[in-house]
């Protein structure tokens, strides 16, 4: 064990519950490198529930992989359910990093699990190397909370309606629930948007949204991030229709 790494012949791993500074930086810069090989333009996963690091060498070597962890809200056939992100220096694929990663967090994940599957060449064959198969997909969307303006009059409804959680909080209404969670780099994650089947189909997905939104906006929150399912096209539209925009694509894979 070196600095909390732990070393083998040619690389180091180590387990991080957060990232400091200068790891952050190193992330964003192997992410960075990662979009100019593959012409994508995935975020950098500075989120997670936890994170395994992966250097050549020892702890000082250069950062050459990184495998982030999400401790999701939800579960598959009745098990908890993890999500996995990860991404490879592009001159140090195919040579076992993603491989020394995943085993090294084998232990602490859940049972059940989720990939995030970036395109490059090579990451469907390790998917499928261990057993994963494609899920579905998913739009990345985003929007800017300082531009943000209800369609209906806002008469403080969010005030009574949101309930603080350890890291974000939860909107709970007559007609629907949402969660959200604040993010290091200062955005707003949303998930778990639920209108009740009572209420479907009379416009209160739009306004559980306009709400959730407003709240946001006034506890001073700049950006607003969800996912949602590619081929949910009813639900695309509506986030388009508050001003949310595509940012990334991404396919989803179960193991």
């Amino acid at each position: 064990m070196i600095d909390g790494y732990t070393r083998g012949s040619r690389r180091a791993i180590a387990f991080r519950d957060c990232l400091n500074d200068r790891e952050k930086e190193e992330v964003c810069e192997l992410v960075r490198l990662c979009n100019l090989q593959d012409k994508t333009n995935y975020s950098a996963p500075l989120d997670g529930d936890m994170y395994f690091l992966c250097r050549n060498g020892d702890a000082e070597g250069e950062l050459t992989g990184i495998l982030s962890v999400w401790h999701l809200g939800s579960t598959s056939d009745g098990k908890e359910l993890d999500e996995i992100a990860a991404f490879t220096r592009p001159d140090q694929r195919r040579k076992g990093v993603f491989t020394e990663l995943y085993e090294s967090a084998g232990h602490l994940l859940r049972e059940a699990l989720l990939f995030s599957v970036y395109k490059n060449e090579g990451a469907e064959r390790t998917l499928e190397a261990i057993g994963g198969h494609f899920d579905h997909g998913e739009y990345l969307m985003e929007l800017e909370l300082r531009g943000f303006r209800p369609s209906g009059e806002d008469k403080g409804e969010w005030k009574s309606s949101f309930r603080e959680q350890e890291d974000g909080g939860r909107v709970e209404t007559d007609y629907g629930e949402a969660n959200y969670r604040f993010n290091s780099d200062g955005s707003v994650y949303i998930y778990g948007v639920l209108v009740y089947d009572r209420f479907r189909g009379r416009g209160m997905g739009r306004r559980l949204l306009e709400l959730l939104l407003s709240g946001l906006r006034a506890q001073g929150a700049e950006r607003a991030v969800l996912e949602v399912f590619s081929e949910n096209l009813p639900a695309v539209r509506l986030y388009e229709s508050l001003g949310f925009s595509i940012k990334e694509k991404i396919d989803y894979a179960v193991l």
